[in-house]
């Protein structure tokens, strides 16, 4: 059985604009022609599967780290920007960018990752490495995918488990190159869909406070799961399993997807916390494709038959009971839409409305009245398409 090392991160840390494909643009001082061509065909994966009209930019180092670790990504972030989905959580700051289609960060990179200098590597991108040599490929694009958002705040030093209190002195001697932002013990947008066994919510202070053995327990329990719509879809209606040993190891509990649920050629395993000698993932899987969809992502497929001109478009703008559901709508037909809870169980549904082609603003205040405090889904359904998206109702709401 092959060595294995474990695929660090660190972390600092959005709906759909159209389906220009993004352009992710890499930034590093590497001048090896064969390494840089290996970045150069990863983030052409990536740029498949996402549309964004803002370039997302990575920085990239290549050092000698002494078998640490493969690869680790500290994501820039941003929470409460104009048009964010969500209030009161971090959302990296590449995604942002593509909810807004403008560049919040001009002068800043949207991810710095740092790639071992020091191990057996096979830049070759045609994904069959020797065995002897780690596919420079599958780690890297598991790298950038942790800039893209699956990524969690979470930290338990001492046995007290917290989101959004992280001491990013464990990074050193690596810092980013952009502003750390203060995190305020805000939980990112990741940690929004984050679920126990016993389908409790992991953000929600009211159940587990923030800084607590309580979250602590939840973090080593071996019992996470994530709980957003696209990602269980895409997990044959099952909600995919997150790693969360029963020692919690920082930037990689809670941030991958379980090692032991979703192992090599599973079809879903480049986000899993390990990799092998050898084992090669040049495909997003499913399930990432559908977590990045929950995040805010427009996540293009080409299996899509619906055309873009074609496609029902949703957002949720706003927290509170003055939040709209915005819908564009290609062409004049009826229109229905429900509120339910994290558990999709309706609590709220409108009668069928005849719409025309265009822009809509529909105010929520109806649906929200009486609500608790908690995650929401809004379910819109149009001429055969659905589209499903998460709403949040704050407690100072």
């Amino acid at each position: 059985m092959h060595k294995t090392l474990p695929v660090f991160l660190s972390l600092l840390f959005a709906l759909r604009l159209g389906a220009q494909p993004a352009d992710i643009q890499i930034t590093t001082p590497v001048t090896d022609p064969q390494v840089l061509a290996a970045m150069e065909y990863t983030a052409s994966i990536w740029e498949q599967h996402l549309s964004s009209a803002v370039p997302i930019k990575v920085n990239v180092l290549l050092v000698p780290v002494g078998g640490a670790f493969l690869g680790f990504t500290m994501p820039n972030g941003r929470k409460d920007f104009a048009g964010a989905p969500m209030e009161a959580t971090f959302y990296p700051t590449c995604l942002a960018n593509a909810i807004t289609g403008t560049e919040i960060n001009p002068g800043e990179s949207d991810m710095d990752i740092v790639m071992a200098g020091d191990v057996a590597w096979y830049f070759g991108t045609d994904g069959e490495p020797p065995a002897n040599k780690y596919d420079f490929v599958s780690v890297f694009l598991h790298e950038i995918g942790h800039g893209l958002g699956i990524v969690s705040l979470a930290d338990s030093p001492a046995g007290e488990g917290s989101f959004g209190h992280i001491d990013f002195s464990q990074f050193e001697p690596f810092v980013p190159t952009f502003p750390i932002p203060q995190l305020d013990g805000l939980p990112g947008i990741f940690d929004r869909w984050l679920v126990n066994g016993s389908e409790e919510i992991l953000t929600d202070t009211g159940l587990f406070p923030n800084i607590s053995a309580q979250l602590h327990a939840e973090f080593t329990s071996g019992m996470i799961y994530y709980n957003g719509p696209e990602g269980i879809l895409a997990n044959g209606s099952e909600q995919p399993k997150i790693f969360a040993p029963s020692t919690f190891s920082f930037g990689s509990s809670i941030s991958h997807l379980d090692e032991n649920t979703y192992p090599n050629a599973s079809g879903n395993s480049l986000m899993t916390p390990y990799i092998s000698i050898g084992e090669v993932e040049h495909h997003p899987g499913a399930i990432v494709r559908g977590i990045l969809r929950d995040l805010g992502w427009n996540v293009l497929s080409t299996l899509d038959p619906i055309p873009e001109e074609k496609r029902l478009q949703v957002l949720v703008l706003g927290n509170s009971k003055d939040a709209l559901l915005q819908v564009r709508l290609p062409e004049a037909g009826p229109l229905e839409w429900m509120m339910a809870d994290a558990l999709g169980r309706p609590v709220y549904s409108e009668t069928t409305r005849d719409l025309s082609d265009g822009k809509h603003f529909i105010p929520l205040d109806k649906a929200t009245a009486g609500l608790s405090p908690g995650y929401y889904l809004v379910v819109v359904k149009w001429k055969g398409q659905t589209v499903t998206k998460p709403f949040v109702v704050l407690a100072s709401h």
